[in-house]
């Protein structure tokens, strides 16, 4: 027991201090679009506010928790989108936190009547807290005291952030890039060398009308794709979603099936099915996602829960309102 003990004490020390990992991930990565790109700030016809909960891995003992809320809204006037998010996750037995405080500011910019760019920008501030009690260091094993040597950092550090994006839309096609931790901040109190990766990802997709008459009956698809990579991870995203009247369906996959096969690492790593509901009456979505897990974790982690609700208030009826919208997925 104290052999099982020590070695995950020293795993959970060396992780803690290198600091390297991957920034939180969603299913429903549209339905948070401020978190996944700064341009899509104000991407709405006036306001619209985001809450999020995902559940990940209930199978394992206190494995990940993820509470997102966001709000941001369209200044038609300046051709900008202002944005304010707050996000915490929350992992492991020692209760390590990760609070995050993010402003956003996007600009539209019309280069032709069915071409648009988006700007954005991201500034954060992030604090990272840990619980030093519960860990048991080599020391401690030995002398079977109840604090040790090696606590010579509280286990609390803050610090701040930033990021930037791009989105390039084409009539019902579109295509984006944001890249955060751009100034690579420090995460660690031990190592001051012990930065945060800059994380990159990429995302497209296209929709699929059937009729061609807008309205609240019309029926579409859409197929999306995206790539992320931060340090030695990457990922790939493929979705498609179809939407019936309020009804939305999706499915997802998660992996990276074109990477060389190594020991420890799975190509694939889950199926995702999404249900959403608009509704109308009430200027409000509501999302749902079981993640499914399909790599060697697949016996112990129950898959994971991720829950979306979105109010978006709509505008007049002005077309110019739904002109400046790029199309994307709602969930």
């Amino acid at each position: 027991m104290k052999k099982g003990i020590y070695i995950f004490s020293i795993l959970f020390s060396l992780l803690y201090k290198i600091g390297i990992g991957q920034d939180s991930q969603f299913s429903q990565i549209y339905a948070l679009p401020l978190y996944l790109n700064p341009a899509y700030t104000g991407n709405t016809e006036t306001h619209r506010a985001v809450l999020k909960y995902r559940n990940e891995w209930p199978g394992v003992n206190k494995a990940f928790n993820s509470m997102v809320a966001s709000y941001d809204f369209n200044n038609i006037k300046r051709k900008s989108g202002f944005g304010l998010m707050y996000a915490r996750d929350k992992a492991g037995l020692t209760g390590m936190t990760l609070n995050n405080i993010r402003l956003l500011y996007s600009y539209s910019l019309k280069i032709t009547r069915d071409q648009t760019i988006r700007l954005g920008l991201n500034v954060d501030y992030s604090r990272k807290e840990i619980d030093i009690s519960k860990l048991v260091f080599n020391d401690q094993l030995y002398t079977q005291s109840s604090t040790s040597y090696e606590q010579i950092y509280n286990g609390t550090i803050n610090y701040f952030d930033g990021g930037v994006g791009a989105i390039y839309s084409y009539d019902k096609i579109w295509a984006g890039l944001s890249v955060n931790h751009l100034n690579r901040p420090s995460t660690s109190t031990i190592d001051r060398q012990a930065r945060l990766p800059v994380y990159w990802h990429a995302n497209a997709g296209i929709k699929i009308v059937k009729n061609k008459e807008y309205n609240k009956h019309t029926k579409y698809g859409i197929v999306w794709a995206s790539y992320r990579h931060q340090a030695k991870f990457n990922q790939i995203d493929v979705g498609a979603n179809y939407i019936i009247h309020d009804l939305t369906v999706g499915m997802l996959y998660r992996g990276v099936p074109i990477q060389k096969k190594k020991e420890f690492v799975d190509r694939n790593d889950a199926l995702a099915f999404t249900v959403g509901y608009n509704i109308v009456n009430m200027n409000m979505r509501f999302g749902y996602s079981y993640d499914l897990t399909v790599s060697r974790l697949a016996s112990k982690s129950s898959g994971s829960h991720e829950v979306s609700l979105i109010f978006e208030v709509k505008g007049d009826d002005s077309p110019y309102r739904h002109k400046v919208k790029i199309v994307c997925p709602e969930f």
